[in-house]
């Protein structure tokens, strides 16, 4: 069951779509709780993921937090009706083999008869030493700088409503960083001053939702020793405005950051150096599935990434204070 699993998360790394019946890429197991297989999915760094659903009351499993897991209650459409699941993702790609042999027993335990929440709990109690003595490798720069970003644009969010937490739909794999109805913002973050090029991934991220507006913001910031810049600062910050903390942690949890005052996501801080807006739309240097005969990327096509020069996309910078219109509607 160990290489079965680890054969679904290398399955759905390569062609990111899986069977199409939850939101988010997934496959499903060969095991039923009641309330669905139990599936395979990915964080949104491509850290292996289980999704056991479970009855619609159920509270979240009373677990001592960990380092290395995130374990949350989520939702996700399947074939059209919302399904609860416990969401218990790896967050240390080291780890991998290890999860693997824990999902095996979560799902052993549901096969045995097990109610979800008691699998998950008493697999991972047994299974917790594996999970935590080992020593955990650096968290990369461009990671840290990439959390940066979105909670960059969370605090600006959180000028216009204390709910800009709620908009944050970068953690879950969504297809852009927030969304507020048919509003979307979706953020990249550069190491340097002079960085005109942003990296695009897939033909949806610089989709607009149907009949909604999209728009890019380009961060450009610099490390710096004791930088004014750093996970722990813009969280502390985010507190502070009166931002749903739940919501923040289980944000911050699900992409591995457990600990956002922690030394590893604070060993480096940056400098801000430059900040843009442009409204994604028609004529904006993109490529999309619309793009493609009947709106999909050609079969064969496993995925698609790009790189953007914003210097040819000046036509669709908007003002300080376009800008800021955007904000106070996605709010209000």
């Amino acid at each position: 069951m160990t290489d079965d699993a680890l054969e679904r998360w290398k399955r759905l790394r390569n062609d990111g779509s899986g069977d199409g019946f939850t939101e988010v890429p997934s496959l499903p197991s060969v095991i039923e709780t009641g309330y669905g297989p139990i599936r395979y999915a990915l964080g949104p760094q491509g850290q292996p993921r289980l999704l056991i659903p479970c009855a619609p009351a159920t509270t979240h499993p009373e677990i001592k937090p960990a380092a290395r897991l995130s374990v949350t209650l989520t939702q996700f459409s399947v074939s059209g009706r919302p399904v609860r699941f416990i969401d218990v993702t790896c967050l240390d790609r080291t780890l991998d083999r290890v999860f693997a042999e824990l999902a095996g027993d979560i799902l052993n335990r549901v096969r045995d008869g097990g109610v979800p929440g008691a699998a998950v709990t008493g697999a991972i109690r047994d299974f917790r030493d594996l999970l935590e003595n080992i020593a955990p490798e650096e968290i990369a720069e461009s990671v840290i700088m990439g959390l940066l970003g979105e909670l960059m644009m969370m605090e600006r969010l959180a000028g216009f409503s204390r709910r800009a937490a709620n908009c944050w739909t970068g953690p879950y794999e969504q297809r852009h960083d927030f969304r507020q109805d048919l509003s979307a913002i979706e953020v990249k973050t550069s190491g340097r001053s002079d960085k005109t090029t942003v990296s695009i991934n897939g033909a949806d991220q610089l989709a607009a939702p149907a009949g909604g507006r999209l728009v890019l913001v380009h961060y450009r910031v610099e490390r710096t020793s004791e930088g004014p810049l750093s996970i722990s600062s813009v969280c502390a910050r985010l507190r502070q405005s009166g931002v749903d903390t739940e919501v923040l942690t289980a944000g911050l949890e699900q992409l591995g950051c457990s600990e956002p005052d922690g030394e590893a996501w604070n060993r480096v801080t940056f400098s801000p150096e430059g900040f843009a807006a442009y409204n994604v739309g028609a004529g904006f240097p993109r490529i999309v599935s619309s793009a493609f005969e009947q709106g999909r990327i050609p079969d064969g096509i496993k995925s698609l990434k790009y790189d953007v020069d914003l210097q040819h996309a000046e036509t669709w910078r908007l003002s300080s204070e376009e800008f800021e219109r955007f904000l106070s509607g996605m709010t209000s």
